[in-house]
């Protein structure tokens, strides 16, 4: 049922109709799940150990560690949907029983990517050199490669001086094939309001708060840096919005509230 819901989906039904029921399955499996680390000793069992399992921990405990992670892709693909995102039942319960099953269960972790997505997040973002700062909103964004690259298409040229990505790069980013021929070039050292670089294998919603805002701020490259992948979720549409660029006070502004590396 989970990889048919999925596929159904994929292919364009209404995620509404089968939402809460793949969450509620995939909490009540992992909450289930959770339990048997805490009662098997060693390394978490593998499937020639069903037998042992079932003895050691009882049917109810081994189904769910056996079998919650076939209903995990069908609750990838419908956190791919913004409107799934937005709207997502029980985001809080889900939320929890993904955490804490991350270093147990596989496919998990990408479950939690998609639980920790920013939508509607308004940016503020800085050019040091430049002494230029602009507002931009982002939504369905999966990791900080893919921000980078969408940064850069945003305001390199209309905005900043520099040569734009090449649009394989940002088709990459956006609804492209994945991986362009010769990857992808970063053009920016990405830093936040507290001086510490922004790594490009995190997320967006690990770049803290000034305030109520987050920060980033465009530093030239220290060395090149170069990816092969341009977004980690294939079926996610990004959105990126300049909605306003700052005047030069407020600008210069922010940049005396930032540190330095």
């Amino acid at each position: 049922m989970a990889r048919l819901a999925g596929a159904l989906v994929e292919q364009g039904a209404d995620p509404a109709a089968v939402v809460e029921t793949v969450v509620l399955r995939i909490a009540d499996g992992l909450e289930t799940a959770a339990k048997l680390p805490q009662l098997w000793e060693g390394d978490p069992p593998g499937p020639e150990q069903v037998a042992e399992v079932l003895e050691k921990v009882g049917p109810q405990i081994a189904e769910a560690w056996y079998t919650v992670d076939s209903w995990i892709p069908a609750l990838l693909v419908l956190l791919q949907r913004a409107n799934v995102r937005k709207s997502l039942p029980h985001r809080q319960r889900i939320t929890a029983a993904v955490a804490a099953a991350r270093e147990h269960i596989e496919d998990v972790e990408w479950a939690y990517g998609l639980l920790q997505v920013l939508d509607d997040e308004p940016l503020v973002v800085l050019h040091r050199d430049s002494g230029t700062g602009y507002e931009i909103t982002i939504g369905g964004i999966g990791d900080n490669f893919q921000l980078h690259t969408l940064l850069a298409d945003t305001l390199i040229g209309a905005h900043l001086p520099g040569t734009p990505p090449e649009r394989s790069w940002v088709a990459a980013a956006t609804t492209g094939d994945l991986q362009p021929a010769n990857g992808i070039k970063g053009q920016f050292n990405l830093v936040d309001a507290f001086g510490e670089w922004i790594w490009n294998e995190g997320r967006p919603a690990d770049i803290p708060l000034l305030n109520d805002r987050r920060v980033v701020v465009l530093d030239p490259p220290p060395y090149e840096r170069g990816w092969n992948t341009g977004r980690v979720y294939p079926l996610m549409r990004p959105t990126i919005t300049l909605t306003r660029v700052l005047s030069t006070e407020d600008a210069a502004g922010w940049l005396e509230r930032v540190k330095s590396p």
